[in-house]
């Protein structure tokens, strides 16, 4: 009975890339995480920078003579206030309506 011989190096080669697809999508991950946490801190700084600034402009309508009371029927939001939220569209929350219907 003759059993075919298994070429070393092609099953090597097969292994080898096998493992580096593997490593690869690993190391994609992490590439994407981190990626994705230096976005949040820089938005973070953004975000911790226009609150200062929303404040300095507010104190600075107050010490220009405005109160808070005028200053909200404005309509400007002072600060640590949250803002208008969007609302949602009843269509997006709506379900589908199917063929036929």
């Amino acid at each position: 009975m003759n059993e075919p011989i298994q070429n070393v190096e092609a099953s090597v080669a097969v292994a080898r890339r096998l493992v580096e697809a593997e490593t690869n999508a690993r190391v994609d991950a992490v590439r994407a995480i981190v990626v994705a946490s230096n976005e949040v801190e820089s938005l973070e700084a953004r975000l911790r920078d226009a609150q200062a600034a929303h404040d300095s402009a507010w104190q600075a309508a107050l010490r220009a003579g405005w109160n808070e009371k005028s200053l909200r029927a404005t309509g400007a939001r002072g600060p640590g206030q949250q803002g208008r939220r969007p609302r949602r569209r009843e269509a997006a929350s709506a379900a589908p309506a199917t063929v036929g219907e």
